[in-house]
């Protein structure tokens, strides 16, 4: 976890804003293509936990 909670800041909110993208993007393909249900239930905990993490990091302004 020492990735997420480190002093760059906006290194890590652009970590994981690329992780939420790529996440969005498969979940996108499985919508239209695959319609795998184990798939719906994976990126929903990977949405859950990144929603997690963009709140623990720090707010720089």
């Amino acid at each position: 976890m020492g990735l997420f909670f480190e002093k760059n800041s906006s290194k890590t909110k652009s970590t994981l804003t690329t992780i939420l993208l790529v996440a969005v993007f498969i979940d996108l393909v499985n919508a239209f293509f695959l319609g795998w249900d184990w798939l719906n239930i994976v990126i929903m905990v990977v949405f859950v936990m990144l929603t997690f993490l963009f709140f623990k990091t720090e707010k720089h302004t």
